[in-house]
């Protein structure tokens, strides 16, 4: 069964909007890969991927950290930050 020109014409235009989609894709790929190589000194979505983990986990344990000295700032201080409510 020959295909009509007309579908051969929309599946042509169809593969032309993918490729340029690619292309923009592949590009912004590219970019965020040379900005993270540059700040970060990651080379690799892997490299980035534990990067991350191991900051996230330092982020965790300080969060975890300023709410305890907050809290025991707070006790130690309360009766001072009471009477300037």
């Amino acid at each position: 069964m020959p295909v009509n020109l007309t579908k051969y014409n929309d599946l042509k235009e169809q593969a032309k909007t993918a490729k340029e989609v690619v292309a923009r894709a592949e590009g912004a790929l590219e970019q965020h890969m040379r900005a993270i190589k540059d700040e970060f000194d990651c080379d690799t979505i892997e490299k980035a991927e534990t990067l991350l983990d191991s900051l996230t986990e330092e982020y965790e344990e300080l969060d975890e950290k300023a709410e305890t000295l907050l809290a025991d700032f707070e006790a130690q201080w309360k009766e001072n930050l009471a009477d300037d409510e």
